[in-house]
Parts: structure tokens; sequence; C-alpha cells
């Protein structure tokens, strides 16, 4: 046998002692692998694949779920008007502590009873369990805007705020209120130009007389709009918080209402500022309510007396006959008159 024969014997040899423990390793991995099923009565296999089976189902089950949610959502939001969108992000604002408690585990009526209690030096809660249905209406109706637990309040406030802004006034009165936000929105405008230009050290007396003028101009907008103007929420926000922190005598910036303090001033002769800026807060929500505001005793309105105010007397009434028969005294419903009789008579003349 030459060497060539010899070397290519050995190579046979080799290749079959390979083949032979190969497939004897083989043999002892197919045991070894049958093992473990006869315990799953599955192979391998069957479980792999099983399992890309079930993520495949749940992945296309939350991919469901979620366009099912868009969905909803948008369409939820298609049937909102201009006004509903409006009024449910001004409701959001009165929502955050709630919420805040809520999410951080803290009890928010636990938290409001104690509340009370130390603002009324030891009283709890009255109205005969009223407040405390008002308190949690309020607040689930809020939970709803928040939908799930974890999502984050300022997203909600500002998901909210977009909705509005992406809507179109249809009706007359949102046409109206529109335009009053756009001028609301001109004003702050020109306030942010005067105070920036207050805190340059080389601020220019002639800018600020002019961004004055400028203001002027813009308040007297704003007042010849309320004359037309048919929306009651536009009354809400300019009267209902109309009182505004002791300013300095050095501030020289034009208020609107100051313009508006003259004017019902000279209408009612009623000189005392302090006392008109009292009855101009008691009239407000009394002429909206005449322009068609909620003011039933279901209305955000009747809450804030009853829970936000602590006023028992409100809960379970409508606003009117709250203020008629609880709030007002007989005297000072003269004095509300007066200032209801300019309302009507300069006011939403539609």
């Amino acid at each position: 046998m030459n060497s060539k024969t010899t070397v290519a014997l050995m190579i046979v040899i080799i290749f079959l002692v390979f083949f032979f423990l190969s497939k004897n390793s083989t043999h002892n991995l197919n045991i070894s692998n049958n093992d473990v099923s006869s315990h799953d009565n599955i192979a391998p296999k069957e479980i792999k694949n099983k399992s890309l089976k079930s993520i495949k189902t749940e992945l296309e089950a939350i991919n469901h779920k979620t366009i099912n949610s868009k969905k909803a959502s948008e369409q939820k939001a298609k049937k909102l008007t201009y006004l509903q969108a409006y009024r449910n992000k001004k409701f959001f604002s009165t929502c955050f502590w709630k919420l805040h408690d809520f999410q951080n585990n803290i009890d928010p009526l636990e938290k409001f009873r104690n509340y009370i209690i130390e603002k009324r030096h030891g009283t709890a809660l009255g109205g005969g369990g009223l407040q405390e249905k008002y308190f949690m209406d309020h607040f689930n109706k809020c939970k709803e805007f928040l939908g799930d637990k974890e999502n984050d309040i300022g997203e909600v406030s500002d998901y909210l705020d977009e909705l509005f802004q992406s809507m179109k006034p249809i009706s007359e009165e949102e046409r109206d209120l529109s335009a009053y936000l756009e001028l609301h929105i001109k004003r702050y405008k020109v306030v942010t130009r005067i105070y920036e230009e207050k805190e340059k050290e080389n601020k220019s007396a002639d800018v600020l007389l002019e961004l004055n003028k400028s203001l002027e101009i813009v308040l007297f907008e704003i007042i010849d709009n309320l004359k037309t103007n048919s929306s009651p929420d536009v009354f809400l926000d300019n009267y209902f918080n109309f009182v505004e922190p002791i300013r300095s005598p050095f501030d020289t910036i034009p208020r609107l209402e100051d313009f508006i303090l003259t004017n019902i001033q000279n209408d009612t002769n009623i000189n005392d500022e302090y006392y008109l800026e009292i009855l101009i807060e008691l009239a407000t929500p009394l002429f909206a309510c005449s322009l068609g505001y909620p003011c039933d005793e279901n209305s955000l309105l009747t809450y804030k007396y009853c829970v936000y105010q602590s006023n028992k007397n409100a809960c379970g009434k409508t606003v009117e006959d709250f203020y008629l028969n609880d709030l007002i005294s007989p005297n000072q419903q003269v004095d509300v008159n007066k200032v209801l009789d300019y309302f009507m008579t300069n006011y939403a003349q539609i």
C-alpha cells in the first residue's frame, strides 16, 4: 500500500469516526429535548411558534384597541362644538388640585373635609350631605377628562386647549365669544409689551406713552364689542373675577375695569368703588343666566358656591334661587338691580 493510499484510507476513517460521533451527539440532544418536552407535552418548536403567535395576537389586540380609542376620541372631538370645547377647557382648570392629590394617592374628599373643619374652626361640612355629593360629582367629572390614572394633568390641559384652538365658531354666540377672545389676546400682547418696556434700563417714556395709547384703543374696542356680544361666557370672564389685586399708585397702565367702573358709576350714581365692585360680581352671574349660561342646580356655578365657597345654602338650588333667596339681602337687591339694569341697557344688545 503506497503512501497515497494510506493517506486516503486515514481520511476515510477520520470522516467515519466524525460522522459517528456527530450522529450520536445529535441523538443525545434529541433525547434531552424529548425529555423536556415530555413535561409540557409540546415540542420546543411548537412552544416557540405558540409564543410568537400569542405575542402577535396581543400586539394586534393592543393596536386594535389603540386605533379604536383614537377613533373614539376623534369622533367625540368631532361632536364637540366650539362653545363646549371652551367650557371643557375652563372646567378642567377647576380640577387641578383634586387630580394632583388623586394621582399621589391622597384622598381629595378627606383633604377637603379637613380644610373645611380648619376654615370653620371645627365645624364639619353641612348641607345634609349635599356638599360632599357636589364635591364628588365634580371630582368624578374631572377624572373623566383625565382618563387613565397615568395621564399627565398638564398634558390633558394642553390637549383640551389645542382641541379648542382647532375648533371653528359656528353659531352667533360662538362667533361673539371668538371675537372677544381675539381682542383679549390683543390686549394681553400690548400689556406684555408695556411691562417689558418698563423693565428696560433705558426705557423710553415716548414708547410707553404710545403703548398706553394703543392699549386704550384696544380697551375701547372691547367695550364696543360687549355692547353687541351675545355670549354669556364673555361676561363671566370679564366681570366674575372683577376685583383685581390692589396695584401700585405708580402703575399707570390703563385697565378695562377702570373704564367699566366709571361708566357704571355715572349710570347708577353709586360712588363707593369697593361696594360697586361687589355689586358687579353679584350682578354678573345673574346677567349671564339671563343670556342662557348654565345656572341649574347641577351647574358649575352652583358647585362653586356650594363647595368652593362652602355655602351650604347654595346646594341643590339654581343660581337665581340661591342669589335671590339666600345670598343677596333685600336692601342690597335694590343696588344689584341698578347694575343689572345697566348691563341690560348697555350690553348684549342682540
